[in-house]
C-alpha cells in the first residue's frame, strides 16, 4: 500500500533488496519499483563492495555515479 501511495504521489519508489541476490532465481520478478539495489558480495560470491542497480528508463538520465569509473554516464 505504502508503493502505491507513493506511484499515485508521484514518489519514485527504491526497493533496498540488499539479501535477494543469490537466493532468488530472479530477484526482481514481481517486484514493481522504480529503482532497485542490491549487494552481489554475500550470496553472489563477488567482491565486497560490489553491488547491482536497475532503474526504470525514464529515471536513469537523473542517476550519476559518485565515483566515475572507465566512463560510466
Amino acid at each position: 500500500r505504502i508503493a502505491a501511495e507513493a506511484r499515485r504521489r508521484g514518489i519514485p519508489v527504491l526497493v533496498d533488496g540488499a539479501h535477494v541476490p543469490g537466493l532468488a532465481a530472479d530477484p526482481l520478478a514481481g517486484v514493481d519499483c522504480d529503482i532497485w539495489v542490491g549487494n552481489l558480495h554475500k550470496f553472489g560470491c563477488a567482491p565486497r563492495g560490489t553491488a547491482a542497480l536497475v532503474a526504470r528508463t525514464a529515471l536513469r538520465d537523473s542517476l550519476f555515479p559518485l565515483i566515475d569509473s572507465w566512463g560510466a554516464r
